[in-house]
């Protein structure tokens, strides 16, 4: 018990003060070499510390046909298909530092109502290749998934969600129908912002990281916002998000749920992020039906 306390306490210890430090580190650079520290503290946003598959979830993703498809820039983008109706494709886009194996409760519930049900892990998360992950290369996945497949309902959960509305405002996609946002939070902005809280970056550092944004990505962190999206968005599109959602809060479903046109928001209570329930799991049917 004692080694165990004294494990977590580490851990704690560790999770809390690394970031102060490297914070420390990219401003002290930021004085001798902006633009490298620019970088460095960009590619430490984008880069997932967790996302591997996880024992419980690999009967799931065993059952299902395993291929790759490639995105523009070459990268290895590993697909699960577990076959259904075709005219009835769902593509499942996972959040943040997780994978394919996410959905393994709510697979087989899409499965047994016919559906064809696809999903990928993100460019740096499970089977898939990378080291770096953010919005903009998991919409160039997507793009790859949907090159090789009509798919006509997509899901996406967290960092999948914003994916998701970003991918259907700047590409093509006919086949898509009908949207499903799981806990998305709205804007870039609020990330980053928790991001430069954690490392405490100061303001000269913040804004060297924002201009290597915008020139890498042509747009500024702001630009990247689920709720102006999705006024943009035709699609009938399903919002469920939890009360308490720690990570993503409840005025952002808000937000871009009045943005979109055409929306039906499903409020549940003590699901927390995840929203892994019968009830989600019920009501994304009878949406999609």
């Amino acid at each position: 018990m004692f080694c165990h306390k004294t494990v977590v306490n580490t851990k704690r210890f560790v999770e809390k003060t690394l970031p102060i430090a490297l914070g420390k580190y990219y401003n002290a650079l930021h004085l001798v070499a902006p633009r490298k520290a620019a970088v460095k503290a960009f590619d430490l946003f984008c880069t997932p510390r967790g996302g591997r598959i996880k024992e419980k979830d690999k009967p799931f993703l065993e059952r299902a046909q395993q291929g790759n498809v490639y995105t523009s820039s070459g990268q290895r983008i590993r697909t699960y298909t577990w076959a259904g109706n075709p005219d009835k494709v769902v593509l499942l886009l996972h959040g943040w530092q997780s994978n394919a194996g996410r959905w393994r409760r709510l697979g087989p519930v899409l499965e047994a109502e016919g559906y064809t049900v696809l999903a990928i892990d993100a460019p740096a998360h499970g089977q898939s290749e990378g080291r770096l992950f953010n919005a903009y290369l998991y919409a160039e996945a997507v793009h790859a998934v949907l090159q090789t497949q009509p798919v006509h309902y997509m899901v996406g959960h967290s960092v999948g969600g914003m994916t998701l509305s970003y991918f259907v405002t700047h590409f093509e996609a006919p086949t898509v129908q009908k949207l499903v946002l799981l806990g998305a939070p709205s804007d870039l902005e609020d990330i980053a912002a928790h991001f430069n809280k954690a490392l405490r970056l100061s303001d000269r550092t913040q804004q060297s990281v924002r201009r290597y944004f915008e020139k890498r990505f042509g747009n500024p962190v702001a630009y990247f916002s689920v709720a102006g999206f999705c006024a943009r968005i035709a699609h009938p599109t399903l919002v469920i998000h939890d009360k308490q959602d720690p990570l993503a809060n409840i005025t952002d479903a808000y937000r871009y749920g009045k943005a979109l046109p055409n929306a039906q928001l499903f409020v549940t209570e003590n699901l927390g992020h995840e929203l892994q329930d019968e009830s989600v799991y019920a009501e994304i049917v009878r949406f999609l039906e």
